[in-house]
């Protein structure tokens, strides 16, 4: 379900979208963790080394759902009053057949907020929504910290959860992923200097664990498992 509802947002825009209120031009800010993950994915994933490959998968999927905080050019932006007043809220709405897709951006006080919802009937999956929260996003207004939710109808809570902070320069991101009893969780640190690492564990304890780092250059590194651990390096 999760993947569908990903193909809806990315794929499913049309140019039928209506919603009342007023115009508004206000375009919303875009979450920092897009510009911040600076990983070398080309070299990780050149490399050769299978933990490279997935490294590189599991930073360009925290990457590309961010991406579904932009609402496509063809939405319609509306809000209740003539001007945007910081805490009001701007609605944008495009749909897919009989399916609508709603996000809701607000900017308070401290913080950026994202709400992504679906209404109506997916013909594809037999599903009708009412309102059903997507995706939920806050970050701080300064980028030094932020979470984000995905939620799957079949499921109870989120199925994917993102949280991210910088301090001093130091990045670090956790993926967690929520599949039936088993939880993976995926640690993207990246240093003031560019070197850093990505972790994989999945708990109940499976012997599933792996970690992947990369010098300044972004050229070499080492890798980790359980049971073994070696070395990389990528000449391009």
């Amino acid at each position: 379900m999760v993947a569908l509802l990903t193909a809806l947002l990315a794929f499913g825009c049309s140019d039928d979208d209506n919603s009342t209120g007023g115009n508004n031009n206000t375009t919303p800010e875009i979450p920092s963790v897009m510009e911040n993950i600076n990983v070398p994915t080309e070299n990780l994933a050149g490399s050769g080394n299978i933990y490279g490959t997935q490294a590189a998968m599991y930073v360009a999927m925290a990457q590309a759902y961010s991406s579904f905080l932009t609402p496509p050019p063809t939405s319609v932006a509306k809000h209740d009053g003539p001007s945007l007043a910081l805490s009001d809220s701007v609605t944008y709405s495009w749909s897919n057949g009989q399916l609508s897709i709603i996000m809701t951006w607000q900017e308070t006080s401290t913080e950026y907020i994202w709400i992504c919802q679906l209404d109506g009937y997916d013909e594809s999956s037999e599903t009708t929504f009412d309102h059903f929260t997507f995706i939920e996003c806050h970050e701080l207004l300064n980028g030094s910290s932020g979470w984000m939710e995905l939620y799957d109808p079949d499921q109870t809570g989120a199925v994917l959860r993102w949280d991210w902070t910088e301090v001093e320069g130091v990045f670090t991101m956790t993926l967690t992923m929520v599949d039936g009893s088993d939880t993976a969780t995926i640690v993207i640190k990246v240093y003031a200097n560019g070197s850093g690492y990505v972790e994989y564990t999945v708990v109940p304890d499976n012997g599933d664990y792996w970690k992947i780092t990369w010098n300044a250059a972004g050229t070499s590194g080492e890798w980790f498992t359980d049971t073994e651990s070696g070395t990389w390096t990528y000449s391009g």
